[in-house]
């Protein structure tokens, strides 16, 4: 008979000694794996500015996520290889073990059963993006039912907005920079995306246009970023291992904060 345990498979030995050499090499590559690991592959999709594939006439930082990532495995000497596929592939290559690691996600209940998480040094916030001509309100329920609302179909704005939409106080549309339009021209009051995302849309807009919009301070939700790897991956603990460490020697160093400059929106 062949036993599995985790990280590998053993046959020809005693089956009362498996168990117990099984784990002393399983655990063995736990703690020297990492040092082993000299390239990462990932998978990403397009997602500007935290990712970014496809290139575009903007040129603007657009891989806020991507840099964070590199440059951190970078400091504990591994190189990241990205690959490029449609968001709707990538979760399955890293849980086949096609590919390492892919990010930004997040947490969720169902992934959880898969994917193991490692938790990044950045969040998204959503924010309400509204026109400077008018006034702030308070987020909540009471001050927003009284405005037009506009959301983009495919996200989920977390209770706050659930509320507003069951009581009709939401229209949709389908992309991010439709929303603006419908801002500029004053169809919507107010409608939320990623802070980060948000600016980036709205720099495709004429620089008169841009100045504007505004966003509320703030966030109608908050939401951490993770770096997803398979959860039965062999080596799960030495990834995990170098991401945490590479994050930590990054914010020690302060190279985090001058990337996390580099996409600020402008006058933020």
């Amino acid at each position: 008979m062949q036993a599995t345990l985790g990280c590998m498979s053993l046959s020809g030995v005693h089956p009362m000694k498996q168990l117990a050499l099984a784990l002393l090499l399983c655990s063995s590559f736990s703690l020297n794996g990492a040092e082993s690991i000299k390239t990462l592959r990932a998978a990403i999709g397009d997602y500007p500015p935290y990712t970014q594939c496809e290139s575009d006439e903007l040129n603007l930082p657009a891989n806020l996520a991507t840099e964070i990532v590199g440059v951190a495995l970078k400091s504990q000497g591994v190189e990241l290889e990205i690959s490029c596929y449609p968001w709707a592939r990538v979760e399955r290559l890293v849980e086949t073990g096609v590919i390492d690691i892919s990010f930004p996600y997040v947490h969720s209940d169902e992934r959880a059963k898969r994917l193991a998480f490692i938790p990044m040094p950045v969040q998204t916030d959503t924010v309400l993006f509204y026109r400077k001509n008018m006034e702030a309100v308070p987020v909540t329920f009471e001050s927003l039912s009284r405005y037009r609302l506009g959301g983009t179909l495919g996200y989920h704005y977390g209770a706050l907005f659930d509320a507003l939409d069951a009581a009709n106080k939401v229209g949709w549309v389908p992309t991010d920079k439709q929303n603006f339009k419908k801002l500029l021209r004053g169809r919507i009051d107010f409608f939320p995306l990623s802070f980060h995302v948000g600016y980036y849309v709205l720099s495709q807009f004429p620089a008169y246009q841009r100045a504007t919009i505004t966003n509320l301070p703030t966030p109608i939700m908050v939401k951490k970023f993770n770096v997803i790897v398979a959860k039965d991956s062999p080596k799960l603990p030495a990834i995990r291992k170098l991401i945490e460490k590479g994050f930590e020697t990054i914010r020690s160093s302060g190279e985090l904060s001058r990337i996390q400059d580099n996409y600020l929106a402008p006058g933020s």
